[in-house]
């Protein structure tokens, strides 16, 4: 591809657009398929060779897709690069195409826009800006801005100071970035002695295990509200002796404790229900119920959604989840109320699982009244700017699990759940000082009294 191309398609500058969406994404992403649990480190966007359009790409860089997805074949970094420059030039096509004032938005608000398309892929993306027509969202008039507020300021590779409130946050990586290493081949593994068929949000799975006492501990780290069943399961996660994960037969992670194999475990479980529940939408989120407000946070991991959810909960909110938000089709948002994960320290230590109290817990669904985008900076204060439920509901959707397989429905959970809510943005400091201003936002709108952050 020439520099001419490269830097320009229908007058756009793709230079700008290619540094500012890697700006708000990872310089170093994986090569994923789907059904292969092996990460492959690559240089660029991620790039998920299970979408519909990778075939394509793959072939027009000169390499063998099939090799690709098995493996066979690494994609270098030139290669990568190159993987990257053509998915933004076709998400270029499309946005001027199928995006209305694309051609005359400010910068910023354009690279929103081939950031979420970039993300999704150009067939997901599809999906998405159909439903926004049918919904009649109008995009070209929303503040809509690239997703600063899920990142630190450039500043952010000065440390904390060491008294400064660490974000405590879920021990657990999304298994698809898992990066352990299993221990060294055995000469088999044993048979399964012992099994549980179980029911979550719809998904059937089975846990098998070579050590009953091992299997009974996992019985208490699955999602919550799981149920045994009859049903035939979709997929057959193991746990054994040795620390090794598996789904299907296929070893997924691995922990050198039974504490931390059980973590995984648990993690890599509520991962797959989110990703496969066909009735409900998992968005990566915090959920609280203030006095009839529910006050949602989403985020990855490590921006500090639990340090904020126990504060709040210290104060008087009713737990819903630290991890999740399960949406239901209707906007609202079920409990999934996990233990908290607290972490002191750094981010590769165990975390400690702290249940809540069950007068803490809320036992029924409730409406989002605040979408809160925010992550911890230390010293920082806690005054938001509010943006657009369309900012809002995009805001969830870059945080929900299902975005790129199920766009549509994605995209009209996330929406009907921002729809009544007001959007907060902003960066705050302690969790003490935020959590406070969040309740006092929360009560006028939930008509409680007072008396719950007194």
């Amino acid at each position: 591809m020439s520099t001419t191309e490269r830097e320009s398609v229908l007058g756009f500058d793709l230079s700008s657009a290619r540094r500012a969406i890697l700006r708000y994404q990872p310089a170093s992403n994986w090569v994923s398929a789907s059904r292969d649990p092996t990460p492959r480190m690559t240089v660029g966007l991620g790039f998920d060779v299970s979408r519909s359009e990778s075939q394509e790409l793959l072939t027009q860089v000169g390499l063998d897709p099939a090799a690709v997805r098995s493996g066979r074949t690494p994609v270098s970094d030139d290669r990568m690069h190159e993987l990257f420059d053509l998915t933004l030039r076709a998400a270029v096509g499309f946005a001027h195409r199928r995006v209305p004032g694309f051609a005359d938005m400010p910068p910023e608000r354009r690279q929103a826009v081939l950031e979420l398309i970039v993300w999704l892929g150009v067939d997901g993306a599809s999906g998405v800006f159909g439903e926004l027509e049918q919904l009649g969202v109008p995009l070209a008039d929303c503040p809509l801005e690239p997703s600063p507020w899920f990142d630190a300021p450039p500043e952010a590779s000065v440390p904390a100071e060491p008294d400064r409130e660490q974000p405590a946050e879920s021990a657990e990586a999304d298994p698809e970035c898992e990066r352990l290493a299993p221990p060294e081949p055995t000469a088999g593994r044993p048979n399964s002695c012992c099994e549980i068929t179980f029911e979550s949000f719809g998904v059937v799975a089975e846990l098998r295990s070579d050590d009953p006492d091992l299997l009974h501990a996992a019985e208490t780290m699955l999602p919550p509200g799981w149920r045994a069943t009859d049903a035939h399961p979709g997929i057959r996660f193991g746990v054994w002796a040795d620390g090794l994960i598996t789904s299907d037969g296929t070893w997924v992670g691995w922990a050198p404790t039974r504490e931390d194999s059980l973590l995984r475990l648990a993690s890599i479980i509520r991962h797959h229900v989110a990703s496969e529940s066909l009735g409900f939408t998992f968005v990566h989120a915090g959920v609280v119920d203030a006095g009839g407000c529910g006050i949602v946070l989403p985020g990855r991991s490590f921006m500090g959604k639990t340090t904020l959810v126990a504060e709040l909960v210290r104060l008087g909110a009713k737990y819903l989840s630290d991890e999740y938000a399960v949406v239901e089709p209707n906007g609202l948002v079920r409990p999934f109320a996990k233990p908290l994960s607290i972490r002191a320290g750094r981010h590769d230590r165990p975390a400690r699982l702290v249940p809540v109290p069950e007068p803490m817990l809320a036992n029924h669904p409730v409406h989002a009244g605040l979408i809160v985008l925010t992550s911890y900076w230390p010293g920082g204060r806690w005054r938001p700017s509010v943006r657009s439920h369309a900012e809002g509901a995009f805001a969830l959707l870059q945080n929900t699990v299902s975005a790129r397989a199920r766009p549509s429905s994605a995209l009209r959970a996330t929406s009907r759940l921002a729809s009544d809510a007001i959007v907060l943005v902003g960066r705050r400091g302690e969790a003490s000082e935020t959590a406070l201003r969040l309740l006092e936002a929360a009560l006028p709108r939930s008509g409680a009294s007072a008396s719950l952050i007194a």
